[in-house]
């Protein structure tokens, strides 16, 4: 844990000599939570999104994301005011944050069933692209993964 404190938030956690530490704590939490009747909901919840606007089904512990919320918002506000440059996962995405990223969906033959002998060729039909801005929440979720 400390490893993954340190590479991806940028803190140093202590867990190895602390297991009272709240890191340590949440951190198993969040380990513990993908077991049983919690792994069919995250397995519900990615076979059919819709069902969590529908039913309002949390997979994380409220407080766990709370946790690891207020972890990267602290984070991510100290390295904004003082500049600081560390090689860590709250970094890349810092910088990510800086510009926009443009995504795109192509509905292709391919999509419908119908292969085309060199793809290098095919030409890009009913093209759509997005703007997607990494906000505080798409950071949190990135950094819980």
């Amino acid at each position: 844990m400390d490893v993954v404190a340190s590479s991806v938030f940028g803190i140093q956690a202590n867990v190895i000599h602390d297991k009272d530490s709240m890191f340590y704590r949440m951190g198993e939490r969040i380990q513990n939570q993908f077991r049983g009747i919690n792994l069919l909901k995250f397995l519900l919840l990615i076979m059919f999104p819709k069902l969590n606007e529908w039913a309002g089904i949390n997979v994380v512990d409220k407080q766990v994301s709370k946790f690891f919320g207020n972890v990267i918002q602290k984070t991510v506000k100290q390295r904004v005011a003082s500049g600081e440059i560390r090689d860590d996962f709250v970094q890349l995405m810092l910088e990510t944050r800086k510009t926009e990223i443009i995504t795109s969906r192509t509905s292709t033959d391919e999509d419908r069933g119908i292969s085309e002998p060199n793809e290098k060729d095919a030409e890009m039909k009913n093209s759509k692209t997005s703007k997607v801005y990494l906000t505080d929440e798409l950071m949190l979720a990135q950094s819980m993964l």
